[in-house]
């Protein structure tokens, strides 16, 4: 008993040291052993070989906001996508309403005709169309297949409304457009400020200068300094106009 109790002591003293010293990991090691080295991990040689991925590109910043409920924006998005598909037209005195059908079923979309603005205008639903095109955007061809009836067409009700030009301008679009980008300017000493009357200018003359408030028309624009934006009321077909009319104002602004 008096040589056994020493040595059982230093084994719990031992025990406890290692445990002190964070290398209660290594309770199974022989003692007086040491603990083994941490394995070194190889560095990794680039490959000069490799092509190195391009960075992810940030998401492209909105030309425009809708006012409207989230439900019809996301139709009117997923319809708008849907006016960029290639399609091919060959009708020879087709009834307005077997075109209509025909497009909706080719492009899954659904595609209505206004009958009531139609009849008030004294157009037939079975309108004869024709056209012929090859490989153009489904905006295009709307556009070609209605133009010559006097006809539009807008997005309505989360679907694709055939319509007449008073029904259209009767029901104004609302967009809202960041244009902070393009009203502000630096003098000599590096000061900035926002020229937002020379871009309402450019707009209002150069996009359907007749449909304004200013001069008789229905449509309005306002800029708003608190989001560098403008506010515009106009039919859809006007829109379209000024959204590609403020791109390439950006274009041109890159370019010089």
């Amino acid at each position: 008993m008096s040589v056994a109790m020493p040595r059982l002591l230093c084994g719990f003293a031992l025990a406890g040291l290692l445990s002190l010293g964070g290398w209660a990991v290594l309770a199974g090691a022989d003692e007086g052993k040491s603990a083994p080295p941490a394995p070194k991990v190889p560095a990794v040689e680039p490959n000069p070989n490799e092509t190195p991925e391009p960075p992810e590109e940030a998401p492209a910043k909105p030309t425009f906001f809708l006012v409207m409920p989230q439900r019809d924006i996301d139709a009117y998005n997923a319809i708008s996508e849907k006016l960029e598909n290639e399609v091919t037209l060959d009708f020879d005195n087709t009834p307005l309403t077997d075109v209509a059908e025909f497009l909706s079923k080719q492009q899954e979309v659904g595609i209505h005709i206004d009958a009531k603005a139609l009849s008030a205008a004294g157009v037939s639903t079975d309108q004869p169309v024709s056209c012929k095109a090859k490989d153009i955007s489904l905006r295009a061809a709307l556009g070609l297949a209605l133009s010559s009836s006097g006809l539009t067409w807008v997005i309505r009700n989360e679907s694709l409304v055939i319509t007449t030009l008073d029904d259209a301008n009767a029901h104004p679009e609302i967009r809202v457009y960041p244009v902070r980008d393009l009203v502000t300017v630096e003098d000599a000493q590096g000061n900035s400020s926002q020229d937002y009357k020379s871009l309402l200018d450019v707009v209002r003359e150069s996009v359907q200068p007749a449909s304004w408030t200013e001069i008789g028309g229905a449509g309005t624009i306002k800029f708003l300094a608190t989001s560098g934006s403008l506010i515009v009321s106009q039919p859809a077909d006007v829109q379209r106009e000024i959204s590609a009319l403020l791109e390439t104002l950006r274009k041109a602004r890159d370019a010089g």
